[in-house]
């Protein structure tokens, strides 16, 4: 069957992240389920970075460290 795309099982379509760093919290060793589309906004949050436009990921707050104003603010620039 030469020339498909895979069949879409999880295990071909699940990619594993790890974060660590400031602003990640360190004690939290959890799975965490993230669309691979949400990877962008929380790489233009630790980078300081606008959020792209165009973007229709979702800042995984539980992947900061806990709730600030800071935060908060990233998340409402995100979801507009």
């Amino acid at each position: 069957d030469w020339g498909s795309h895979g069949a879409g099982d999880d295990t071909e379509t699940l990619t594993p992240i790890i974060a660590w760093g400031s602003g990640i919290p360190s004690s939290q060793h959890s799975n965490v389920h993230i669309e691979q589309a949400d990877i962008c906004p929380l790489m233009s949050y630790f980078l300081g970075l606008d959020y792209s436009i165009n973007s229709v990921g979702r800042l995984p707050i539980n992947y900061l460290v806990p709730v600030d104003e800071a935060i908060l603010q990233a998340y409402i620039q995100n979801a507009r």
